[in-house]
């Protein structure tokens, strides 16, 4: 029996998994440093896109060294802290009382810093009429005033299960006041709460500025680049790649690469071949032999479990047709394998040494999308086979996997030797440090390559982006791009299966979740769009750009649609598929909890 007095969770009204957050820190003498000590039966979370670590976001308030102003507010932020509950299905903070506070976590700071409101009314909200007073009851006794009866106001009504079998939702959403511009905010429990005023809170868990110069100058090119190139391709004509010089020298730098490989397989061969007369020459010959063999160009294979991931035209006979006509229409062979895995994603690969295309779906983005969408979504990911994208192809795809061998070969082991006198630490000291000098020079040359191809790979986006429109319309397109974003709805619907025990219905939630994002969260992730930065180690553009540009030229119409009837073949057959997506989704996070 669970003797923990606790407050029942606004939005879920359970009680078995709410804590106190005194609960789950520990302190130390004079509190200057509290440390997570997660209690017997509490759930890990799994944390929101880009947010930081349970302990992080639940984290008391530091108090300062000094100065006795600070060290009060850290009195009233302190006291406030010990007042407030988190709820582990919900991953939310909430202050309980008759109109609970639902706080964020990745906002938990912000609110502690924020002076408390006024106790009074919010002048933002007018109030409701007062009632008129009933009539009084039986006769009125002479020369004596009868006070009056007012009505009784009617108590708040209780939470409504929310469509889905999902988690009850609240009857009306709290207010809070922001910070920063004193506003009135609503809060709706499981999204961030931010000011479209000021911008208070709006990226709770976004990266700082860079602060160091060389930093500072990395971040401002990737910006200016990559404007450039949004600029450029809004007013040309066409968006096929170019021969540009850094193409040329990221061919030459592969060939290289390559040519070394050659190269020292051939000495290997002649300081064998050859009639040396010494069997240490034949022993280098042979070491340069197995050198080559080891850094020889590989072509990447199917992983064993996505062997097991993988769908046949038997399975899946209507996406095998759909993916056919997509392909039809953008002028590239099928993919030869489709593999549906449990990722809120969709890649294009190649494996073999025939380069072969592998299509990669995620159940779960899929199964959010409608019909036009999911068109849009295939034909994004075979239009890449399409457009030339470098980082895809033969040559200079496998010149990237032998830099990384070369890397992993020549990259020294930094265990401190045990044994052995001083000439033979300085002599594994210099070989350590030779082998470093190396294997730096081999990253820079990864990394330059990389870059070489920074630009030709965001263009490959927006390409990519310009001939899924021509198979599924502009309008599957931006639809495909306004839902992307949504992790955080696939996380809590993930959470949520996990700690309610069933498996069978996370595609449900995840639809129910999808559905009903409120129209300020999908507000703030647009605003967030139009905010993020290129970066040059960046593979894909800016969202808001890609949809600008979508949106700048001219509207196409789908030539590639579902009807009815093969949308819900379609719909019958990833169905199928969702009880082993659902027991994988689960795996991996019972996994993320115990790393």
């Amino acid at each position: 029996m669970d003797e923990r007095f606790v407050a029942p969770c606004p939005r879920c009204t359970r009680r078995d998994q709410v804590w106190h957050l005194p609960d789950l820190f520990g302190f130390n003498h004079d509190r200057t440093h509290a440390e997570f000590q997660a209690p017997v039966g509490f759930a890990r979370t799994l944390p929101v896109h880009g947010a930081g670590p349970m302990e992080q976001r639940l984290a008391p308030p530091r108090k300062p060294w000094r100065a006795a102003g600070h060290a009060s507010a850290w009195h009233e932020q302190m006291a406030r802290w010990r007042t407030l509950y988190y709820c582990a299905p919900c991953d939310q903070v909430f202050l309980p009382g008759r109109v609970p506070q639902i706080v964020a976590p990745e906002g938990l700071a912000a609110w502690l810093r924020a002076v408390p409101a006024p106790a009074g009314p919010d002048p933002a909200v007018r109030p409701a009429p007062r009632p008129p007073d009933p009539p009084p009851r039986g006769p009125a006794v002479p020369g004596t005033a009868r006070p009056p009866i007012r009505a009784v106001p009617p108590r708040p009504a209780p939470p409504r299960p929310a469509p889905g079998g999902g988690a009850p939702l609240p009857a009306v959403p709290a207010v809070v006041q922001c910070p920063t511009c004193h506003i009135p905010l609503p809060v709706h429990p499981g999204y961030v709460t931010w000011c479209e005023r000021c911008d208070w809170n709006l990226q709770p868990s976004g990266s700082a500025a860079p602060v160091a110069g060389t930093t500072r100058l990395y971040a401002g090119l990737g910006r200016r680049l990559s404007r450039h190139l949004y600029t450029t391709l809004l007013v040309a004509p066409a968006l096929g790649p170019r021969l540009t010089p850094a193409i040329l020298l990221a061919f030459l730098l592969a060939g290289g690469v390559h040519a070394l490989t050659v190269a020292l397989a051939l000495l290997g061969g002649l300081l064998i071949g050859g009639n040396w007369g010494s069997w240490g020459i034949d022993g280098i010959g042979l070491l340069l032999l197995g050198l080559a063999w080891f850094v020889r160009p590989r072509f990447p294979q199917l992983a064993p479990d996505d062997r097991d991931r993988l769908v046949t035209r038997t399975q899946c006979p209507t996406l095998y047709q759909v993916t056919d006509r997509v392909c039809a229409a953008l002028g590239t062979p099928p993919p030869a394998f489709i593999v549906i895995d449990s990722r809120y994603n969709a890649a294009l690969s190649r494996v073999g040494w025939r380069w072969q295309p592998v299509l990669r779906l995620g159940l779960p983005l899929l199964a959010v999308l409608d019909p036009a969408e999911q068109v849009a979504l295939l034909g994004h990911e075979l239009a890449h086979a399409v457009n030339r994208d470098l980082t895809r192809s033969y040559v200079v795809g496998t010149a990237l996997e032998s830099l990384q061998t070369w890397y992993y070969v020549l990259q020294p082991d930094y265990e401190v030797a045990r044994a052995g006198g001083c000439l033979d630490a300085v002599a594994t000291l210099i070989s350590r440090l030779l082998l470093l000098t190396v294997a730096s020079g081999i990253r820079l040359l990864y990394s330059g390559l990389l870059h070489l191809l920074w630009r030709n790979t965001q263009r490959a986006e927006y390409l990519a982006d310009s001939l899924a429109a021509t198979v599924s319309g502009t309008a599957g397109v931006l639809g495909l791009l306004d839902k992307l974003p949504l992790h955080g709805a696939y996380r809590g619907a993930v959470q949520h299966i996990a700690l309610t025990g069933h498996p069978q219905q996370l595609i449900a939630e995840l639809r129910h979740r999808v559905a009903t994002v409120p129209p300020r969260e999908r507000a703030r992730l647009h605003r967030v769009a139009v905010l993020e930065e290129a970066r040059l180690d960046s593979t894909h553009p800016p969202t808001a750009w890609r949809i600008n540009l979508l949106r700048a030229r001219p509207v196409v119409q789908p030539p590639v649609t579902l009807d009815a009837a093969h949308a819900a073949t379609l719909a019958g057959e990833l169905a199928a598929l969702e009880p082993r997506v659902a027991a994988e989704v689960l795996d991996q996070y019972a996994n993320h909890l115990y790393e």
